[in-house]
Parts: structure tokens; sequence; C-alpha cells
């Protein structure tokens, strides 16, 4: 009969001062577990030691040094590119991977790391491998984290398809995070180009990500006229796959998208398509993969802009932030020239000065967006985008009311400051503000004291591009009802807020949207079909962008 748990751990302090567990087999590097092929391997670093070489570019999220490491010689069953991910399958510390040029342990400045990453608490890396050829991966977690433990992680290896060997002048390439639905259901995206020199594209290659990888792809492709920053006539296309006059290869991993998906590279033929050097072009590239999604890369380089279709009739194009990811078979320029300048009240201190009644005309279809982040209305969350300013006079006292409503086809946000002296204005300059009273349009209502300037801002729900249309503002007299009625000295009488059933303008609650206005939004983005954003940094598996 053995000694009880408390005695056998007494007897164990006594004679050695400590009980320590064996370190895993695989603990030194000259000791790596021999692995091949695709599949999901166990690994269990709770008694790990450190035995690798500290590399600097491994410094993501903290030192670059991989702590507690285990070692696993792997032989790659594919020519083309490898994936080693842990997400879902190790326990939630700071894990990092890191693969190396054959199975010998690397030295310190031997140039033998491949690869190594850790997304937050989870790692994925991508690297080139050649079929038969052996790797060395170490999975062990950050020195800010010092706890090991049991997991997995899964191996892939996707065969290399054709490669896109246009020059870096012809391309804009994936930035490696980041992408943006586009099909022929909710969202379709396309970019602007400006080519170098007369010519002829006949070929494009382009990057991407599904959420499910393994459905068929069914990709479009079209290019427009530009009219104004947006596509507008259809010059060539669509070229589909489906019937053969877009000849699709691919895809070939690249490598990882935002850490969470991989990202693939695709290359395509079509019949030629004429364009001219200086002229603004657009390319439009839809996929309906069956049963999942597909998102388009987005690129560092560019000049910044790129549209979307919405899923409106009929269809319009809408500018949106951002590049995206592509090569065309000639050389392109600067594609800033594309882009047409902003409106001259873009800026708050631009404004634009109006006085008294009337229908005014606005246009912010190329208006940015202020720096101040204002969500102090409560438009669903959301900030308000496009804003264009006016500093409206007032020519007596009077009740107010400003709206866009059956004025324009833009969904309208506005906001009304009390002084038009401040830029950007503060929150407690805000004195009414509205997104969806009247449709996806907007009204408010202020009191107004004559003589006095007010700052109107005038711009759209962060996901929808401005526009053109008029405003309208109106003036009630002062004693309009008899919550205002004139006392024996001739001044108004304001209405008392505490008062039950006191006429009251429309005025911000802060952070709390009214629940017939959530519900507006939801149905209207339901319509529409929401889309990210993108990224927003937005990383693939986001619903939707903006």
């Amino acid at each position: 009969m053995g000694l009880p748990l408390f005695a056998a751990t007494f007897v164990c302090a006594i004679a050695a001062g400590t009980c320590l567990a064996d370190p895993p087999p695989n603990d030194e590097c000259a000791d790596a577990t021999s692995i091949t092929g695709k599949g999901v391997f166990e690994f269990d670093n709770t008694e790990a030691t450190t035995d690798g070489v500290a590399d600097p570019s491994c410094a993501q999220y903290g030192p670059g040094e991989i702590v507690a490491d285990v070692w696993f010689c792997w032989t790659a069953p594919c020519t083309g590119t490898a994936t080693v991910d842990t997400s879902g399958l190790a326990p939630p510390w700071s894990m990092k991977l890191a693969a190396y040029r054959a199975c010998s342990c690397p030295e310190e400045d031997a140039n033998a790391l491949l690869t190594c990453d850790e997304c937050d608490y989870e790692a994925q890396i991508a690297f080139d491998v050649v079929a038969g050829e052996s790797y060395l991966l170490r999975v062990g977690h950050s020195a800010l984290r010092p706890a090991g433990g049991p997991g997995q992680f899964a191996v892939t290896c996707t065969p290399a398809g054709p490669t896109c060997e246009h020059a870096a002048a012809n391309c804009q390439g994936s930035r490696g995070w980041g992408g943006v639905s586009s099909n022929s259901v909710n969202w379709a995206a396309a970019d602007d180009f400006v080519p170098l020199h007369d010519g002829l594209v006949t070929d494009v290659c382009w990057w991407g990500a599904y959420r499910l990888i393994g459905s068929s792809d069914q990709f479009e492709v079209r290019y427009f006229d530009d009219a104004g920053g947006v596509p507008s006539d259809l010059i060539a296309g669509p070229f589909r796959q489906s019937d053969g006059t877009l000849l699709v290869s691919g895809p070939r991993a690249a490598g990882l998208l935002s850490c969470q998906t991989l990202e693939m590279e695709y290359a395509a033929t079509h019949t030629p398509v004429a364009v001219q050097a200086g002229a603004c072009y657009w390319i439009e590239l839809r996929n309906d993969p069956p049963g999942t999604e597909w998102w388009w890369s987005v690129s560092a380089s560019g000049n910044g802009r790129r549209a979307r279709r919405y899923p409106t009739s009929p269809y319009r194009y809408g500018p949106a932030d951002d590049d995206l990811a592509w090569c065309l078979s000639l050389e392109v320029s600067d594609s800033t020239v594309c882009i047409p300048p902003p409106p001259p009240n873009d800026n708050c201190k631009y404004f634009i000065e109006i006085a008294g009644e009337g229908v005014f005309p606005f246009d912010n279809r190329e208006a940015t967006t202020d720096s101040t982040t204002r969500y102090w209305c409560g438009f669903n969350g959301t900030d308000i985008a496009h804003d264009a300013w006016f500093c409206w006079t007032a020519p007596h006292d009077a009740e107010v009311s400003v709206d866009t409503c059956g004025q324009t086809a833009v969904d309208t946000l506005i906001e009304v400051y009390e002084s038009c002296d401040l830029c950007p204005p503060p929150q407690d300059l805000l004195i009414s503000c509205d997104d969806d009273m009247c449709g996806l349009q907007s009204s408010v209502a202020f009191y107004a004291t004559g003589g006095q300037r007010y700052l109107i801002a005038l711009g759209t729900y962060d996901a929808a591009p401005g526009g053109t249309g008029t405003f309208r503002i109106r003036l009630r007299p002062p004693n309009d009802n008899c919550a205002h009625a004139i006392g024996p000295a001739g001044v108004s009488k304001r209405p008392d807020p505490h008062r039950h059933g006191a006429k009251q303008p429309h005025r911000p609650v802060v952070g709390q949207p009214r629940p017939r206005r959530r519900r507006r939004r939801a149905l209207r983005d339901a319509r529409a079909g929401a889309e990210p954003a993108p990224d927003r940094a937005m990383g693939p598996r986001t619903a939707a962008e903006p």
C-alpha cells in the first residue's frame, strides 16, 4: 500500500527540497518531435524551459524572446504556403510561434528565421515551403505571460498557384490586414486607377480572403469611367468566371490577413480593354462564392479612396476610405487627380454665412469629416460624417426648425451649436441634433435669439455617402403656442422643461438614442445590408464596413 498523498509530498520535500515535474521530451531544440503533413498536433509546455535564441523581429507585443518553448521538426507535404495556427486550440495566454529553415537548431544571427508571430493571445504564421523539405517549428509564449500549459496547433499546406508577376509600378499590393465585402447581393467595391500610357488592360491580379475556405468562386470584373470621383458609365465587362469570359488562376495562399484568416492571391485574363493615359477609371471586382463571404484585401498604396455600390435601385456608387489590392497589365500613375476638391465649407473654420428663413443648397459629396468625434447625439452609436458647415444668423427671437425632409436622397444628420466662434465646436455648445426624424432625413428645432449666430453641421450617417440637396429653415413666432405666452412685460415665456405637456424642441440625450430611431436604423441596415468597414482596421471577420 502506497503512502497517502500528504505523506508522499512530505517525503518528497524532505528528500529533495522541491518536487519538480520532468520537462517535455521536446523541451530542447536538439530533441524536436518529428511531425509531417497537415493536421492538428498536441503540445504541452507547462514545464518547458527556454533554450532558443531571442529574435528581435518577434517582438510585436512584447520582448522578442519566446519562452517555455517546445520544438517540432515538420516535413512539408506540398510546395506552396504553410500555415501554423493556434486559434481556438491553445489556452488563453499570449502564444508565440516561429518557423526556421531546416531542422538544425538556430544560432544567433544565423538568418534561419522564416517568420514568427503573436496575434494578441493567439498566434498564426504563414511561410513558403517545398514538398519534402523539413522546417523547425518553435511553440511557446511571451515573456510577459510566463504560464505555460497544454494545447494544440493546426498545420495546413496550400499548393502554390500562379503568382502575380506584374511590376510594382502596375500594382497596389495588399497591406496584410483589412478587407471589404464585395459581392452582387449587398455591397460591391471598386477602386480607381490612372494609366501612365495609352494601352490595353488584358489581365488583372488581386488579393482577398474568405470567411470559409473551400467554396467555388464566381468572380466578375467590370471597368467604369469616372464622374466626379465615383464610377459612372460601364466601359467593359462584365467579365464572368462562370461563363468563361474571365479566366481565373488560383487561388494561391499568400499569407495571413489581419491575423485571422488565410489571404489568397488570384490572377485572371479577359479580352483587352482600351484605356487612355491620364484618364481616371474604376475597376470593380465581385465574388459570390456559395455558402460563404469573400473580402477584397485593402492596400497600403493609392489615393486613400475607393467606391462602394449600395444595394438600392437604381444602383449608385458613393466614395469610401481606403484603397484595394490589385495589379494590372499596364503601368499606373498617381490617382490623386481622380479626387474632386472638397466643398468650400468642408471645414468649420470656413462656414458659409446664411441668415433668415429660406431654402439653402448643400453639397457634401466630397466633404471630409472634421477631426473631432461627436457621438453626443447618440446617432445609433455612430459619428456624423461628410459634414459641411453653415453659420446662420437669427433675424429675431423665434422657435426655429432646420430640416432636409423630402429635399435630398442623402442619409443626413444635422447638428446645431449656439456659436460660430469655435472650431471644432465643443460639446457644451450643442443645442440640437437629429438623424432620422423623417425617413433617412433629419429635422431639428431650437429657440433662437435675434441677432445671434448659430453653427450648423450638415453631414451623413457615417456609412453613407455625401450628396446634394437643400435644407429648409423656418421660424415661428416666440408665442406660437400657449406654452410661450407673452406676459405683461412683453417677454415670451419659455417652456418649463419639467411641466407635463410643455412643447419642447428636440434636444440631444447624450449616449441615449431614442428607441424609435434605433428601430429605424436597424430596419434600414437590415434592408441595405450592413458593411463594415473597414478598418475600421477592420479584419475580415467583421460583418460589415464601413
